[in-house]
């Protein structure tokens, strides 16, 4: 269970660019795994209010302050949880105002999605169970508008991860089937923090994957070049529709090959006013070429 809701919060929190500093993101992955797990384990909480609701309700101080529930954990609430739980959450109880307040900033962010009262609902319950999907005949859809990425991407991010996952668990049993994932326009889901290690193991896993991009630039600007490479490498097809960009187009150039052909010289010696005749050399030689040329590609 700890590895579960600590790949939650990695759901929850995608780590920024290289480029920027990784420091809040970890503190928040930390909090929040925290909280989770006492709302987990507390018997104070019923069963039926184990849910994201609950940990919003806890995190945005409804009941008492953040601060004061943190440290209660090292007396009243001390016996009611885990060590796990315990050495998790007790740092921040004794973390300086203001770099508590940055961090918090941060969970909270991530926690947006969950402050619609319908998310709120349809979090508190599920209507389906991610380990059928192998044993039965199961169809999941998520569907969205695009204006919706930015407050539905984190929940997105964490359906996707767990079911990715699970599904990673184990080798496909007998009466098992496999199961497609189809990620269409990839790009606009926001960063899957762990897709592109999964994307290399889940076929083996009977989980196909195939994901639907508009550019491989697109790409590049939110997983970088590395590891679109990584998934690239890990695809046993690769299909190409009207590419545009010139870079695409070179790319696929470049993945086609080349193909040899051979290429005559001919020289020719002019007749002189002294010499009537004339010298016709003739090399053949092979030079190589792509077999389909960008521009040929468009």
């Amino acid at each position: 269970r700890d590895i579960d809701l600590r790949n939650m919060a990695a759901a929850l929190f995608p780590r920024p660019p290289a480029n920027a500093d990784p420091y809040w993101v970890n503190d928040a992955r930390l909090l929040f795994t925290g909280i989770a797990s006492y709302v987990m384990e507390s018997p104070k909480i019923a069963d039926e209010n184990r849910s994201f609701a609950t940990i919003l309700k806890l995190m945005n101080g409804a009941d008492e302050p953040i601060l004061e529930f943190l440290a209660s954990l090292r007396d009243t609430r001390r016996h009611e949880v885990s060590d796990f739980t315990l050495q998790t959450l007790l740092p921040y109880a004794d973390m300086a105002e203001k770099q508590f307040s940055g961090l918090y900033a941060g969970v909270r962010t991530g926690m947006a999605p969950f402050l619609n009262e319908r998310l709120m609902r349809a979090t508190s319950r599920s209507s389906f169970d991610i380990r059928n999907l192998k044993s039965e005949r199961v169809s999941l859809y998520l569907d969205f508008r695009r204006e919706q990425m930015a407050s539905l991407g984190p929940l997105f991010n964490v359906l996707i991860t767990q079911m990715m996952n699970f599904m990673s668990e184990s080798m496909p049993r007998p009466g098992e089937h496999q199961v497609l994932v189809l990620l269409d326009e990839f790009q606009n889901l926001g960063k899957l923090e762990n897709v592109t290690d999964m994307a290399t193991v889940l076929g083996g896993h009977g989980v196909p994957m195939w994901f639907f991009v508009q550019s491989l630039k697109s790409v590049d600007e939110i997983y970088r070049k590395e590891s679109r490479e990584t998934l690239i490498n890990a695809a046993r097809v690769q299909i190409f529709f009207g590419a545009q960009e010139t870079d695409d187009l070179r790319y696929v150039s470049d993945q086609i090959g080349e193909t040899a052909e051979f290429q005559k010289d001919v020289t020719r010696t002019q007749a002189s006013l002294f010499d009537t005749y004339y010298t016709r050399s003739v090399h053949s030689r092979q030079v190589r070429r792509p077999l389909m040329r960008p521009d040929e590609i468009r």
